[in-house]
């Protein structure tokens, strides 16, 4: 594929809404502050004057800057910062951005129901399938998932992976392709939900990290970068946050739009058939064409579909 082809199909992006030109100022005004009791003063002035607004995005930019700030002694403390330091702090963020909304951040390194329903479906086509053991443990581990829970049924919207910045460059891609693929999983199950054709997602190294719109085109997936990411460890680093801010606010948007979109398309029926394709009526009709993904399969005994025993208790 030349770079006129990757240029096509990245053609038609998401055109995506951060904050607004107000608040841009308003974090101006706080980065520009002289020292941190400064800043943190401003910050408690302005989280007292919108006491009654929590729920809006001015408020969550506010209490976002308040947890950012309050960091900076506990940077200055870590002499070796761990990943899990990194995610940790940085969930705190996450948390005080989807307050008040339907989005969910899953941790405790979880496996991708996404990934595993396609790992299914590969094993399945291939005449040959893991135990019920096997099953409940296929696919990988993913340090955080964005989900919501919708009519009762749990719907993936992204994954996440922090790592060390100290590790090799070939285990660095290794994490970043494990990502992308288990996303590839989750965005082929939104298509079939109804959501819109793309998702993102981000990826982590040490406090920088980047995020990126995964769109599903022409048979092809394309991952496309929309933004570098970090958190800042010391006051002067406060004003390159303000980019990593915006978009982090564009991605909350972005999550309501496509829970919503979910939402119209009744993902409880959608949830029920997991995995059944629906033919066309006629055959004038066009089938839709599911994306395809390759999952790495685990070194371990496979066994024909015949062989499986049907009543061997399912234990996810």
């Amino acid at each position: 594929m030349n770079d006129v082809e990757i240029e096509a199909l990245k053609g038609g992006m998401v055109s995506l809404e951060g904050l607004s030109s107000d608040n841009l100022t308003g974090f101006d005004v706080i980065a520009e502050s002289p020292n941190v009791d400064t800043m943190f003063e401003q910050v408690l002035k302005l989280q007292a004057e919108l006491v009654k607004k929590r729920d809006s995005d001015r408020y969550k930019m506010v209490d976002v800057l308040r947890i950012v700030i309050e960091q900076f002694a506990d940077w200055r403390s870590d002499f070796v910062t761990s990943e899990n330091t990194v995610y940790r702090r940085f969930a705190t963020i996450l948390d005080s951005l989807f307050r008040g909304t339907k989005v969910i951040s899953q941790d405790g390194e979880c496996v991708s129901q996404c990934a595993k329903d396609t790992v299914l479906m590969l094993q399945s086509i291939s005449n040959s399938v893991s135990s019920a053991s096997q099953l409940s443990k296929s696919g990988s581990k993913v340090d955080l998932l964005t989900i919501a829970i919708l009519s009762n049924n749990r719907v993936e919207f992204a994954s996440r992976e922090w790592k060390r910045d100290e590790l090799s460059e070939a285990i660095k891609l290794k994490q970043q392709a494990k990502n992308l693929r288990t996303n590839a999983a989750i965005l082929s199950s939104l298509i079939m939900k109804g959501s819109s054709p793309y998702l993102m997602a981000m990826d982590w190294l040490g406090t920088v990290g980047y995020a990126y719109v995964l769109t599903f085109k022409e048979g092809v997936f394309v991952a496309q970068p929309v933004s570098p990411l970090m958190v800042p460890k010391q006051p002067s680093e406060l004003k390159e946050f303000k980019q990593t801010l915006d978009f982090l606010f564009k991605w909350k948007n972005f999550l309501s739009d496509s829970i919503q979109k979910v939402e119209k398309n009744n993902v409880s029926s959608m949830n029920s058939l997991r995995g059944i394709m629906v033919m066309p009526n006629t055959y004038d009709e066009v089938p839709v064409h599911l994306p395809r993904l390759i999952i790495t399969p685990r070194p371990s005994r496979k066994r024909y579909i015949e062989e499986v025993d049907v009543e061997e208790p399912d234990h996810q």
